[in-house]
């Protein structure tokens, strides 16, 4: 008899144990679920914000204009079919040095450089430099 009430402590042990296990997961379970409902409360609570920073909050960039003469005559060292092109870079050069940062060349100061063709380009240029943000462009004086 003595092994019948080994057995019987054994299983009421191992039901024990089960019970046990089942209490802790579904304290897990419901851990799980109150962390849901957190995070959806807070998910609706964020939504409208959200949409307010959605909008986009226009900057109001100062443009500043700089007029700039530069002389190109170090481009008339370059050989004749290579004037202008040596011009464009002695130009773009000095535009850097000035603003301090890379200076995009306008279509029209393009023109104006490359008007008399390769061979001959002006002695001298006037250009504005207008400076939005990190941008910066040149344009020819009229």
């Amino acid at each position: 008899m003595a092994k019948a009430e080994a057995v019987k402590e054994a299983k009421a042990l191992v039901k024990e144990k089960k019970e046990q296990e089942e209490k802790k997961e579904k304290a897990i379970e419901e851990k799980k679920a109150k962390k849901k409902k957190t995070v959806e409360k807070k998910e609706e609570k964020k939504a409208p914000e959200k949409k307010q920073e959605a909008k986009p909050k226009k900057k109001e960039e100062k443009t500043v204009e700089k007029i700039y003469t530069f002389s190109l005559k170090e481009a008339w060292k370059a050989p004749r079919y290579d004037r202008t092109r040596a011009a464009v870079r002695v130009l773009k050069r000095r535009l850097k040095q000035h603003v301090k940062m890379e200076v995009k060349l306008d279509k029209s100061l393009n023109k104006e450089l490359w008007k008399n063709s390769s061979r001959n380009p002006p002695r001298k240029i006037k250009v504005v430099v207008k400076i939005k943000g990190e941008k910066a462009t040149a344009f020819p004086v009229k």
